[in-house]
Order: C-alpha cells, then sequence, then structure tokens
C-alpha cells in the first residue's frame, strides 16, 4: 500500500478510504440498534432483530476497514438444540449488500468482518446479548474541564449520587430551618456568605451543636436508615478556624462533653485531623492530617457495616477504622452533626458549605 493522507484535492471517495476512515477502534464493532433474540424453542428457531427501516445497525471491524450493516429482520435455525448457540453478524465486502447471520454451537468466527452479538443456550433456554456498546481505550484521560478543578471539585464529590441511593441527602446551608440548634455559654449559630458557622465565643465551657435529624418514623424508614447494619457515606466541605477542638463533623450523635455517641466521621482535637467513630461506650480515632492548621477541606467517610470506617481528606484515603463501629438503632437519623466546644476563654470555630449523607450503593 503506498502512503494516504485522506481527505486532500483529488482525491476520489471508495469504497476502501470510507472504510478505512470509519475504523476508529472505539466507535465501532458493536451492536448500535436492534438485533434482538426472539427464539422459537419448539422449532429451534430465532428470529433476529426488528422489521422497522433501518432499525438493525452494527459496526463491524475487520482486517480490511469498518462496515456499517443495516440487516433486515431474519429468521435463522439453531446449530443446536440442546447446547449453547454463538450468533455472529457478518458481511462480504466484495460483494453489495451482503449482510447475514451465522449461528454455530463451536464458536468459530465465519469469514471477516463479523461480530459476534450473543448466545443462545437452547439447553437452559436462555440468552444473552454481547456487543451492544463500544469498547473504550484510551492513553490518559483528564478530568479538569468537566470537573471544574479550579473551582475545588473532585471526582468523588461529582459521582457521590451514583455512590448512594435512596437515602441521598445534601444541604449548602441556604438556610438552617429543619435543623436542630443547640449552644451554650456564648456559642452561637449564624448564616455566613459561604455556609453556616457555628462558634463557642470566648466564654470557657460554651459549646454550639447543630444536627439534622429526621423523624424515624413514615418515609424515613425507606430510605434504609432503620439501623447500622446498612453501608452509609458522609462528606462535608468545611473550614476549621481553630485546629485546637474539639471540633466535629459526622453522621450520628455528639453531646456536649461526650464523644462515645454513635458516629463516623471527623474531628479536629489538639492540632489533628481525625478520623472519629463510636459504638456507644468508646469512641475510636485514627489520625489522618498531624499538625494540621486552620484552613478549607473536603472530608469524605465511609461506613462498612460491621467491617471498617474509612475516611477520605481532600479526595485521598488517609485512614481506616475497624473497632468500634456503631450497632444497633441509636443516632441513625442524625444525617449530618456540627459540633464545636471550649474548655477555655478561646473561640473555636467551624464554617461548613456543603454537608451530604446517604446509604452506600
Amino acid at each position: 500500500m503506498t502512503d494516504r493522507v485522506h481527505w486532500q484535492s483529488n482525491d476520489d471517495i471508495d469504497e476502501d478510504g470510507l472504510a478505512a476512515i470509519l475504523d476508529l477502534k472505539n466507535s465501532t464493532h458493536f451492536v448500535e440498534s436492534g438485533m434482538g433474540f426472539s427464539v422459537d424453542w419448539a422449532n429451534d428457531q430465532v428470529t433476529i432483530g426488528t422489521t422497522t427501516a433501518w432499525g438493525n445497525h452494527a459496526i463491524i471491524r475487520g482486517s480490511t476497514g469498518a462496515y456499517h450493516v443495516f440487516p433486515d429482520q431474519k429468521t435463522v435455525n439453531l446449530a443446536t438444540g440442546s447446547g449453547v448457540n454463538h450468533v455472529f453478524v457478518r458481511t462480504d465486502p466484495t460483494t453489495n449488500d451482503d449482510v447475514s447471520y451465522h449461528i454455530d454451537s463451536d464458536d468459530s468466527p465465519p469469514v471477516d468482518p463479523s461480530l459476534k452479538i450473543g448466545t443462545i443456550d437452547a439447553g437452559a433456554q436462555t440468552t444473552t446479548e454481547l456487543n451492544r456498546a463500544p469498547d473504550g481505550e484510551f492513553e490518559s484521560v483528564s478530568t479538569d474541564e468537566l470537573l471544574g478543578n479550579e473551582a475545588g471539585l473532585n471526582l468523588a464529590e461529582v459521582i457521590w449520587p451514583i455512590r448512594t441511593q435512596g437515602g441521598l441527602f445534601t444541604t449548602f446551608f441556604e438556610s438552617v430551618d429543619g435543623w436542630e440548634q443547640q449552644a451554650s455559654g456564648s456559642g452561637s449559630i449564624s448564616l455566613g456568605t459561604e455556609g453556616v458557622i457555628l462558634s463557642t465565643g470566648a466564654t470557657s465551657g460554651s459549646h454550639a451543636r447543630l444536627s439534622k435529624k429526621p423523624s424515624t418514623t413514615g418515609e424515613f424508614q425507606t430510605y434504609g436508615f432503620t439501623d447500622w447494619s446498612t453501608d452509609r457515606a458522609f462528606a462535608t466541605h468545611v473550614h476549621f478556624q481553630d485546629p485546637q477542638g474539639p471540633i466535629y463533623a459526622v453522621f450520628g450523635g455528639v453531646s456536649e462533653g461526650t464523644f462515645t455517641n454513635e458516629h463516623f466521621g471527623f474531628a479536629m482535637k489538639g492540632g489533628d485531623l481525625v478520623g472519629t467513630v463510636a459504638d456507644g461506650s468508646t469512641e475510636a480515632t485514627t489520625t489522618l492530617v498531624s499538625g494540621a492548621t486552620s484552613g478549607t477541606y473536603r472530608l469524605r467517610a465511609e461506613f462498612n457495616s460491621g467491617t471498617e470506617a474509612v475516611f477520605y481528606v481532600d479526595g485521598t484515603q488517609q485512614g481506616t477504622i475497624s473497632s468500634n463501629l456503631p450497632t444497633g438503632t441509636n443516632f441513625i437519623n442524625w444525617l449530618n452533626t456540627y459540633h464545636v466546644e471550649n474548655a477555655s476563654s478561646t473561640d473555636r470555630a467551624l464554617e461548613v458549605t456543603t454537608g451530604r449523607a446517604g446509604e452506600r450503593a
């Protein structure tokens, strides 16, 4: 073959050139539409495809290029009435409009080019459709524009709805209506320009807590949060204004001076960002960022019931805990809990811009 570049001046639009141009590995060799199976088990026959004009469409890739085939609906005899039949669509590029189905029992592809489109198990009377979408092969994938990384998003946060099912809850704190709010001493809860702010103020022994606690009856039960036996996830975007704490952001319960209520999530304690879980009597923690500074963090925790809690900071896994995991039913409806307190005349504050919770799929 001589060197060729398409398309340029005086190039002929011929069959060979079109077949070569169409031969793209990420957009060929699959069934685009139609070609479903309707089997007559009694007579060992299968009707393939629809009668709709252009309704059966496959792109077959062969050694000489790629070809779009549009076979009519056809009824074909099975190769075996007791075993597995292998079904192919094939074409002969040297013959105009030559397209047919090939069925055998030994999985031997017919002439090149051909495409396997399914199997028919006559013994079990089941069918399996194959190659109904193109394969994708890429040297690298860049998601910067898609995810808007310059805006601080990451893949874990974007695919959150895919990783959760029925009980998905998300808030951007346009309001705190419907949230349980508690504060003592100089503690306060207020809306800022980017979210909600919890502050202890400068009076020693003060606290502020914000909790989303829907009713555990009625519609809530359909979301799967009836006890701690289901896997679930918690994510939040927070700004710690003080690294000493204690400051908590969790799925579950936290009370003033008591951090053993059933929960999993995150805490800033003594200058360290930690992952935290509790089973109602004991809290277990693991250090995620030692010597953490005040600042903004994207946090995500995944609770695998009875196994472990996994903790991510800014999209990277930083630790796990497999002990003292919550069980039973206490605090299962505390979807988001944020808590700050102090033991000295120092303001401990937390700003929260997003909160999420969901039963994991």
